[in-house]
């Protein structure tokens, strides 16, 4: 509603900028017990991301702020060992986040290889969808989701890197289109994933196609990695 005495009326709100919202996560992982997985991560929020985190993160005292994340990350042995929130007050500059936590249990050894799945804590977060068969009303994806990942993954001493071509995705869906490239350097594996999702309303009979592009958005991050042992 415009509220001017020369020019009263009703206008449509805009939509969001397809680049007004965004999550990046930059983290570095490495085993320990190979079985057990050391995490280093940065995150940096922007637009309506940003501001939800905010709106949390304020309200609690720092203590407490650590076990807010620890619900929102939801991961079954997982714990926050370091914890450093930059430009809380600062709302003119992205929002970061920089933590370490351990996950347990995220690998095993089978034979003369570790296999497991490295932690995509904040993919799985921001893109999982519940099952709804029968979907009988529509549903909304009220903001744009620009979510960038950087994962630097250190290859356990004695073992060879995975190939790096199992990790690489170009995805087209009418939900979400994004890139998933993966490299070898040395005694580490870099992947780079990248994946916008639009806002929209759509009808129910679109949320099975809506979850399966979202399962295949995470699938090179929830796939299994192998470390093999180097025969001496």
């Amino acid at each position: 509603m415009i509220l001017d005495r020369q020019h009263p009326g009703l206008a449509a709100v805009p939509d969001y900028p397809a680049d007004s919202s965004s999550v990046h996560s930059a983290r570095e992982l490495r085993l320990t017990n190979q079985t057990d997985v050391l995490v280093h991560e940065t995150l940096t929020f922007r637009g309506y991301y940003a501001g939800f985190m905010r709106s949390y993160l304020e309200k609690l005292q720092p203590p407490s702020r650590r076990d807010f994340l620890n619900e929102q990350m939801n991961h079954q042995g997982l714990e926050i060992t370091r914890l450093e929130i930059k430009n809380l007050d600062n709302t003119t500059a992205p929002l970061l986040v920089e933590m370490d936590y351990l996950v347990r249990k995220q690998f095993q050894t089978l034979g003369n290889q570790i296999i497991g799945q490295i932690p995509d804590i904040w993919e799985h977060h921001y893109l999982w969808t519940d099952p709804a068969e029968n979907r009988l009303t529509a549903f909304q994806l009220a903001f744009p989701l620009s979510l960038e990942s950087t994962v630097t993954v250190e290859v356990p001493e004695g073992y060879s890197t995975p190939a790096a071509e199992g990790f690489e995705q170009d995805l087209h869906q009418p939900f979400a289109t994004g890139k998933t490239t993966a490299q070898n350097q040395g005694a580490r594996m870099i992947i780079n994933y990248s994946l916008h999702r639009p806002s929209g309303t759509f009808a129910p009979t679109e949320y099975a196609a809506f979850r399966k592009s979202m399962d295949q958005a995470l699938g090179p991050l929830e796939q299994n990695m192998a470390f093999s042992k180097i025969a001496r």
